[in-house]
Order: structure tokens, then sequence, then C-alpha cells
């Protein structure tokens, strides 16, 4: 009789057993051709696929798919209407399951900032990210415009990654722009920051430790030296009682005999993996005396045109790509078999004597 007067109250009232909340019985969660995913209890993953087949490949961006949050800590509610309330340990989720993709008009997240509840819909429009990342500093005098960073005093920010290349057997692998249509990742944190930080380590993949050397303190100029004076640097350093950890080779490291490329900023000699035996005679001698004092050897590497017909190894570079000799194929990132034989006969021969690791030069926009 108990239970007959409940299902009756509950009829009455217009209130089913979905109205209470439950935990969902897997995470991501799917609505027809939309998916949310919860991989954080602040970071959303909101996709939309015409043809229903979601992606589960790792992207550049993307790179770490293990983290999704358990659905013990994940509440639904059916609000009735294909309406739902989701919530996390830290956001309240309003979705209507109207078959479109998430918008403004069929997704609302609510949060915690300042002390008060604030909205969130994935709109692109942010007002005061606090900044990210600059290429360079060539040049700067004064106050410059700064890419967007994750922290925002907004609380929140998104990324898009619906044309973010795939990671598919270790390369990369253009993704189906026609199908999958919407691929937006929300990070909803707040005054959080920490969270924010961590939602990004845990979508892509965790930063390593650094070493230590790479936070003490360098040398570099944009000087042609020679061996003498690259250890005479190293000598002063330790004369006036001065650390040094790491030196960097500019551009003289290697020959600037190129006659063909295409050359960046009107140059055709940034580039280049032939060591220079005019000003470093014995480049593997060198090394082991830098080390031998305890500095690190970096090269500085503008790879943009890639390895041409002046280099010492272009002939078995050529054959093994398998190209005509003389012939200069363009520097190709996208390319698994050319980035192959590039690191083969670019880098490596100077890594096999010792040099700790390269810097990339930053205006190759590659």
């Amino acid at each position: 009789m108990f239970f007959k007067l409940i299902a009756l109250f509950l009829f009455l009232t217009g209130t089913g057993l979905s109205a209470y909340a439950k935990h969902p019985e897997q995470n991501p969660m799917v609505f027809g051709k939309n998916r949310l995913s919860i991989i954080t209890p602040t970071l959303l993953r909101l996709e939309y696929a015409v043809d229903g087949k979601f992606i589960d490949a790792p992207t550049l961006f993307a790179y770490d798919r293990a983290s999704m949050l358990s659905p013990e800590s994940i509440d639904v509610k059916e609000l009735g209407d294909n309406c739902y309330e989701i919530k996390t340990p830290s956001l309240r989720i309003w979705y209507k399951n109207d078959g479109f993709p998430f918008s403004t008009s069929n997704l609302n997240v609510f949060y915690t900032h300042n002390g008060k509840e604030k909205k969130f819909t994935n709109r692109f429009i942010t007002k005061n990210n606090l900044g990210g990342p600059v290429e360079t500093l060539d040049r700067v005098t004064a106050e410059i415009p700064m890419n967007d960073g994750i922290l925002s005093k907004d609380g929140w920010y998104m990324i898009d990654d619906a044309r973010g290349d795939l990671l598919v057997n270790d390369w990369i692998e253009p993704r189906d722009t026609k199908n999958h249509i919407q691929d937006q990742y929300c990070f909803i944190y707040g005054n959080d920051f920490k969270a924010a930080l961590a939602s990004l380590g845990a979508i892509s993949g965790k930063v390593p430790m650094t070493r230590k050397y790479i936070h003490g303190v360098w040398y570099c100029r944009y000087w042609d030296y020679t061996s003498d004076e690259f250890l005479d640097i190293i000598d002063g350093y330790d004369k006036n009682d001065f650390p040094i950890d790491n030196i960097v080779f500019d551009m003289g490291w290697h020959t600037n005999d190129a006659k063909v490329g295409t050359g960046h900023n009107g140059h055709l000699n940034w580039n280049g993996y032939t060591w220079n035996r005019e000003l470093i005679p014995d480049p593997a001698d060198l090394v082991k005396k830098l080390h031998e004092k305890g500095v690190t050897v970096s090269l500085n590497d503008h790879p943009h045109d890639g390895i041409r017909p002046h280099e010492h190894n272009y002939d078995e570079f050529a054959k093994a790509l398998g190209v005509n000799p003389g012939e200069v194929p363009l520097f190709d990132l996208s390319d698994k078999n050319y980035m192959e034989k590039f690191f083969r006969y670019a880098h490596k021969p100077s890594e096999d004597i010792g040099v700790d690791f390269w810097w990339l030069d930053w205006q190759q926009h590659l």
C-alpha cells in the first residue's frame, strides 16, 4: 500500500523517479550527436558529430585521453523536456538535448567566482585574460599585446580544438572536419587557478620536471666564435667566480655557403648542419672540454630549409629519402618519412658527439 501511495503522489505531482539525481552510467555522456566529457571537476569537453562518430584519438593539444572524472563524482537529474542538470564537485550544468551543437541556447554552466555564482556559455570572448606566451622579444622596446593563456580573471577559458590534427600511430593525421564539427575544451575554474593548470595537465599531459641546469645561467651571442674563444668565455666566468651552466652556439657553428633554398628574411645561411671547421676544427673535442667544465652545449637551429646540397651528408640524406641527386625537398613537418631522415642526418651527428639539446630559433614559421 505504501508504494502505491508513493507512485500516486509522483503521478499527481508530475514527478518521476528520473527527477532524482543519479550517477551517469558512463563518462563521457552521449546525447545523440552530442557528447559531453567531464575530464576534471572544472574541465568539460563539448563535441558534436554529424555522423555520431566521436574522436577518442589524441590531438596535438589533447594529448592525454586517460583522465576522466569518475561517474561516481557526477550527478545527473532529468528535468523533463529533454533538459538535464549535471553536477560535478565544482560545476552545475544545465543542458537541453535539442539535437543541435552545444551553444548558448542549450548549455549553461554555473560556477563560483569571487564568492558569487556566475554563468558560463561556450562563447569565445574573454575580456580579462591574464595572457600567455610571447613568441619573441626581438625588437621589443615597450609594452606588447599578449596571446591568450588559460588563466583569466573571468574564471574561465575555452580552447577550440575542432581543427586540431590527430596523433595516430605516433604521427600527425588530419581529422574529419566535415562530420566532427565541434570540439571545445571549457576550463571553468572561478578563482582556482591551480585547478585550471591541473586541468591543462590532465588533458595535454603532465609537464616533466626540467633538468636543473636549464634554470641556470645561459650564455649566447650572435657572433662567430672560435673554439678557443668559447673556452675563454667559460674561463672568464670561472675567474670572476660567476656561475655558467649552458652555452649556446649561435649560427657561426655551421657553414654559410648555401646557394639554394627558400631563405628566411632574405638569408640563405641561417639554416645549416655542417660544422664550420675554420672556426671549430674539432667539434667533438670542444664539446668534451665544455662538458669537463660542467657546461652543457646547445646549437642554434633554423630548420626551415632542411638539408640542402651544400651539407656534408646531403648525398646520404637524398639517397635515404629517395630523391634525385641535387634535388632540394622542402622541409615538411607533416611528412613522417622526411622528418625521420631529417633528424637522422641533421641532428644525430651532432648529438653523437655530445651536443645536449637544440635551440629552435623562433623566426621560422614551420
